[in-house]
């Protein structure tokens, strides 16, 4: 029983995230910015106490890692804040799911067997059809601010296919990996403030409440590395999409991001999501 509760407890961190952004407020690079030194912050804390050794191939694999983050984080942020959380979760944790299974299984040969390709490609069909019923309205919209977010959250989940993609070459340790990461994740993320900060001007208040999200991000991470150590690779990965229901059931209940929303249609989109999540770790 302690094994699954601290299975969930990256679900929950991750979950709630959103709602930890909404009152801290500010632009989506107030947001990544905030959000990276609060990681980093925890990462120099984790290399101190465990002191790991980092070699040059790891520290550039875990710096692109990192930097790449930050671009998927930002797309996210953005989504947030223009179509809400419950449609930016399933479509960009799903995207997440199916580009790491196509990169890990295809590509980096993960997938040996014709069988296990052919599984493979059913569960993400499935993953496909959960992402359409929870994004889906009767109603055509054709607000082109909305169909830009949508189109940003899509190609900004690039960075995190190569957030996972780097450290997967590495072969590295997590410990190892974790402070090159969040270097990279800050640069990326002042590079992004600069280009963006049309004002010249920077909200240190909003900045720092945005430290927070940062942190439980990192503590998150962490909790989840524990918990592939208790319930394995499979089961930890699985604890941990649960985070994809609390985040889009926080957008439905306490945003009231949808007035109209079809409940059968978003549970069982969300159903359809984690199964197919299940079926591409059981592959």
């Amino acid at each position: 029983m302690l094994k699954i509760f601290i299975g969930l407890i990256p679900a929950l961190l991750w979950g709630v995230m959103p709602v930890f952004l909404a009152k801290t407020g500010g632009t989506p690079f107030d947001q990544i910015l905030g959000t990276t030194i609060g990681s980093c912050i925890f990462g120099v804390i984790i290399s101190i106490i465990y002191f790991p050794r980092i070699s040059t191939e790891t520290l550039i694999l875990g710096f692109l890692s990192g930097f790449f983050w930050s671009i998927g984080q930002v797309g996210q942020y953005y989504g947030y804040i223009t179509i809400g959380t419950s449609k930016v979760f399933p479509l960009s944790s799903s995207l997440q799911i199916i580009g790491n299974s196509l990169i890990g299984g295809l590509l980096l040969g993960e997938w040996e067997k014709t069988i296990t390709i052919i599984n493979g490609l059913i569960a993400l069909v499935i993953i496909v059809l959960g992402v359409v019923l929870c994004n889906y309205t009767p109603e055509r919209n054709k607000d082109t601010k909305d169909i830009k977010a949508y189109l940003i959250v899509i190609f900004t989940t690039i960075g995190y296919w190569c957030y996972s993609s780097f450290p997967k070459i590495s072969n590295s340790s997590a410990l190892e990996l974790i402070l090159p990461q969040t270097f990279g994740m800050v640069v990326a993320a002042v590079i992004m403030f600069i280009l963006n900060n049309k004002k010249n001007r920077i909200e240190l208040k909003k900045i720092g409440l945005n430290i927070l999200p940062g942190l439980l991000f990192g503590i998150a991470a962490g909790v989840y590395l524990v918990s592939i150590q208790l319930n394995g690779v499979v089961n930890a990965f699985i604890l941990s999409q649960f985070n994809l229901v609390l985040a889009t059931l926080i957008g439905i209940y306490y945003f009231k991001e949808r007035s109209t929303v079809n409940y059968f249609r978003v549970y069982l989109g969300l159903g359809m999501i984690i199964i197919g999540a299940i079926l591409i770790e059981l592959v």
